[in-house]
C-alpha cells in the first residue's frame, strides 16, 4: 500500500478551494502528466460521479478510474480509485483563520501491473511529484483568491 499525504494551508476560502481541486476542466492546470479526463456524472449531486483519467508518465501511459463515493460541500470529498492504481483518496478542507483553508490529502492506493512492480522505487519520485503538484495547485489558488476576493 502506497501512502501519499499533503497537508497545507491555502490562502483561499474553502469553497473556492474545493471548487477548483474538483474542476475536471482544469486539473490538466497543476497536473502535467494528465493527456485527458473524462467525466460520467453521479445521479443527483457528485456522489457517484466517475472521472476516468488518462496519464502520461515516463513515457508510459496509464489508465485511472476514479469515483466519488462520498461528498460534503466545502468540507470532504472521498474518491474509490481503480486501474493502475486501486485504492482511496480523501480531500479535507477545513477554516483556518480568515479567507485561509487546511487542505488535506490522503491517498492509500495499491499499485498494479507494472506499476506494482516498480513501486518501491518509484515511491520517494511519486511523493515529490505529488509535493510539486500541491505546490502548484497552491500558488492557483492564491493567485485566483486575489483577482476575485
Amino acid at each position: 500500500m502506497v501512502v501519499i499525504e499533503e497537508d497545507m494551508v491555502i490562502n483561499a476560502p474553502a469553497g473556492k478551494v474545493m471548487a477548483l481541486v474538483n474542476d475536471p476542466k482544469r486539473v490538466h492546470e497543476w497536473e502535467p502528466s494528465l493527456l485527458s479526463v473524462d467525466v460520467t456524472p453521479g445521479r443527483g449531486g457528485r456522489v457517484g460521479e466517475v472521472w476516468n483519467f488518462t496519464y502520461s508518465m515516463m513515457g508510459m501511459r496509464s489508465k485511472q478510474r476514479a469515483t466519488i463515493v462520498e461528498w460534503e460541500d466545502n468540507k470532504r470529498v472521498v474518491w474509490k480509485h481503480e486501474g493502475s492504481f486501486q485504492g482511496t483518496e480523501t480531500q479535507l478542507f477545513d477554516p483556518a483563520g480568515e479567507g485561509s483553508t487546511r487542505y488535506k490529502h490522503r491517498m492509500e492506493l495499491r499499485p498494479g501491473g507494472l506499476m506494482g512492480l516498480l513501486a518501491p522505487l518509484l515511491m520517494p519520485m511519486m511523493k515529490g511529484r505529488t509535493r510539486r503538484i500541491a505546490d502548484k495547485f497552491k500558488r492557483i489558488c492564491e493567485a485566483e483568491a486575489r483577482t476575485t476576493g
